[in-house]
């Protein structure tokens, strides 16, 4: 289905499942919503999927470099429920060079926030998010990195390289060479102003 596609939720014992078969003109997309137990009230919901990346990924904590470029879209109509589990499904062409689906997260955008969830089952060909509470624009893609700024420097007689601030990414490290000026030694090294240990020359 190449634009809104509305089908019912019908609720049995709690339970409710569906499955949106929308697409774009060349690709399909489709979007499967679960209520495993979360669902109270019979409604509709209203599926659409969007080609690129979503207008407001920027302004998220994925990485635009590495996403699905797509975006699918969800409206209620009355159906009642506490949560829900979708798992969207895209083609290899949608996905960016160097990303790796099985780090994929969902987020969603409502009301000019996004919102995280988390991460299901994952595939190289869909991405599932669990217990998201509320509806709107599903986009995927790889968390982005948290970077560190650190500054270094070196009090008199001496010096530190490199010096000066620098990024280092979540996870990674960075070396650094303290030397002493001719006829001193180092007495300590100060990391966010706490004496770690006294080091040898």
């Amino acid at each position: 289905m190449n634009g809104n596609l509305k089908k019912p939720i019908t609720v049995s014992g709690g339970n409710a499942n569906q499955t949106f078969e929308v697409g774009d003109a060349t690709t399909y997309a489709p979007v499967t919503l679960d209520f495993p137990g979360t669902a109270t009230v019979n409604g509709a919901m209203t599926v659409a999927t969007t080609a690129g990346d979503h207008p407001n990924l920027a302004t998220s904590t994925l990485d635009p470099t590495k996403s699905v470029n797509r975006y699918w879209s969800i409206a209620n109509s009355g159906t009642g429920f506490t949560s829900y589990n979708p798992t969207v499904n895209f083609v290899a062409g949608d996905v960016d060079a160097g990303a790796t689906p099985a780090n994929f997260r969902i987020q969603r955008f409502a009301g000019g926030t996004w919102s995280t969830s988390t991460a299901g089952t994952r595939t190289a060909s869909s991405t599932q998010a669990t217990g998201l509470t509320g509806v709107g624009d599903l986009a995927v893609a790889e968390q982005a990195a948290t970077n560190f700024t650190i500054t270094a420097s070196a009090g008199a007689n001496g010096t530190i390289s490199p010096a000066g601030s620098l990024t280092v990414a979540s996870g990674g490290s960075q070396a650094f060479t303290v030397t002493p000026n001719a006829g001193h030694q180092v007495a300590d090294v100060l990391r966010e102003c706490a004496a770690r240990r006294a080091v040898s020359a």
